[in-house]
């Protein structure tokens, strides 16, 4: 093994690049390069706002909810990021208790969290703990998920003195935690034991790299799809989504088009949604960016929510859910999430990660389903990746046994770990474990090759200090225009201005 060395093409500007998406080159060419294109940070000089519905024109639709789905949409909004529909189920070697509580420990154990309490993510995590267990005598070690509020969540474990040795973060938390003084420098640690992290993807160190400084080692590369029925699609006689990324004629407004055929009413109830897009700035991202749209400028000073591309964007959205009616609602997705209504077959197509296969996986047994890419604005087409998209391991700062949880966090991202991470459906973040384990594994659709030609398109969520603050600033107003009482211009004009309070607030050495 050869001692981590500074990667000079880890610079602010480089972070800065990848985490507001202006790279404009390939996930795969930015393994091996550090060269930028086009900056998709700030509007696409020439380019044309088409992404619109093919009925209405952008209009607001004030008074269409009542004041309880409004606050149930909300509700439903700000959870999105980081929430789950499966139930928590105790298996061996795991506590699924999604609380604050400090979990009883054995003397010397360590206690491992994430978000993730799936059945699927359960499985897995807890499969690996369980095998570092067996390859550490002397070590025991626990998986304990915490579910939804997350964030929250381990900053009151840290806060009382009981946080996690080894936790899971990315995206949002990252920033957050990483600003919090929560996580622990892995540099000296690497450099002491001669650690080789060349083996992970560059993207995904870069992800959970702080001012040059090796905060985590990477669990898993995410991207965006659409998983769609197919028995919907073929009972209903519509064309099957393509998996070619950049196809012309798969446009939003085509998108749109299918998910209105694929629609089904009776009674006045909507008994069958046409799709689910998500309502979060995560699930945002691929129309905004798609049509030109970005929501920081380059340097971090600016929110751009409110250019044109990213009204059109919002207004696209908003008219899927309140005219055309092909969408749940946020308050729909409180009765009834995501999950279990593309599992129980009452959605046609759904965008989620890479990670959706696992549960999708186990969970889904009468009826065939597939994935497909993403449609194609006037600025191209766009998975997503970081907000809530790709994780990595790190070690908290409160732990009193650093060098167990360094050995441990050493496991969950070593190739034998991730090499059961793709067989259980995610894309390994580790280079050898990678694409081959995941387009191997049997439990993932056909078309599974969808997400590797998405790393020819993918870009990520802004990797900043307070990207979780924005991320909810910019969710609750987003909560207003889904409940349709207040048009697409007076939210984008609100949450505008609450960004760019919250980009003053930053520090000098946190803009590029």
């Amino acid at each position: 093994m050869n001692a981590r060395t500074p990667n000079p093409r880890l610079t602010r500007r480089t972070l800065l690049m990848y985490a507001s998406g202006l790279a404009g080159v390939s996930l795969l060419s930015a393994c091996g390069s550090s060269t930028g294109g086009t900056t998709a940070g700030a509007t696409s000089a020439g380019s044309t706002a088409v992404l619109t519905s093919s009925t209405t024109a952008p209009t607001a639709a004030a008074g269409t909810t009542t004041a309880a789905a409004t606050t149930s949409a909300a509700a439903a909004t700000t959870a999105a990021a980081k929430t789950t529909d499966a139930a928590t189920t105790s298996t061996a070697g795991t506590k699924a208790a999604a609380t604050t509580a400090a979990v009883t420990r054995k003397a010397g154990e360590l206690l491992i969290t994430s978000w993730n309490n799936n059945q699927g993510s359960i499985d897995y995590f807890g499969e690996n703990v369980k095998a570092f267990v067996q390859q550490s005598p002397g070590t025991p070690a626990t998986y304990d998920p915490l579910g939804a509020n997350y964030e929250d969540k381990i900053l009151s474990q840290a806060a009382g003195g009981t946080p996690p040795d080894v936790l899971l973060q990315g995206g949002r938390d990252f920033g957050l935690f990483v600003t919090k003084g929560l996580l622990v420098d892995l540099d000296p640690l690497v450099a002491r034991d001669h650690y080789d992290a060349s083996d992970f993807f560059t993207i995904c160190i870069q992800l959970t790299t702080w001012k040059n400084k090796l905060y985590g080692l990477p669990d898993d590369l995410n991207l965006l799809g659409i998983y769609y029925n197919k028995d919907l699609f073929q009972k209903a006689g519509v064309p099957l989504p393509p998996t070619a990324w950049g196809t012309p004629d798969w446009s939003w407004q085509a998108f749109e088009e299918t998910a209105r055929k694929l629609t089904v009413s009776s009674g006045g109830q909507t008994t069958q949604f046409g799709a689910d897009v998500g309502y979060g700035t995560t699930d945002l991202a691929t129309m905004l960016w798609s049509n030109g749209g970005a929501y920081l400028n380059q340097d971090w000073t600016k929110c751009l929510l409110d250019q044109p591309q990213a009204i059109t964007a919002m207004q696209y959205v908003q008219d899927l859910l309140l005219k055309d009616k092909v969408l749940p609602s946020p308050a729909d997705l409180t009765k009834q999430g995501s999950n279990p209504r593309f599992f129980g077959g009452t959605v046609a197509m759904r965008i989620a990660g890479a990670y959706f296969s696992n549960p999708a996986s186990q969970s889904i047994k009468s009826f065939t389903w597939d994935v497909a890419a993403l449609p194609t604005g006037p600025a191209g087409a766009f998975s997503v990746t970081g907000g809530s998209q790709g994780s990595s391991w790190s070690i908290a700062t409160g732990s009193k046994q650093q060098d167990s949880a360094w050995k441990l966090v050493q496991w969950m991202a070593g190739k034998e770990s991730q090499t059961v991470l793709g067989e259980h459906g995610w894309i390994p973040g580790r280079k050898s474990a990678g694409f081959q384990v995941y387009l191997a594994s049997k439990a993932l659709p056909a078309n599974k090759k969808v997400f590797v030609d998405a790393t020819d398109h993918v870009k990520a969520i802004p990797l900043i200090a307070d990207w979780s603050d924005i991320d909810k600033a910019v969710s609750k107003q987003l909560a207003d225009l889904w409940a349709g009482t207040k048009s697409t211009q007076d939210v984008a004009s609100a949450m505008t201005q609450q960004v760019d309070g919250l980009l003053a607030q930053l520090p000098a050495d946190e803009r590029a």
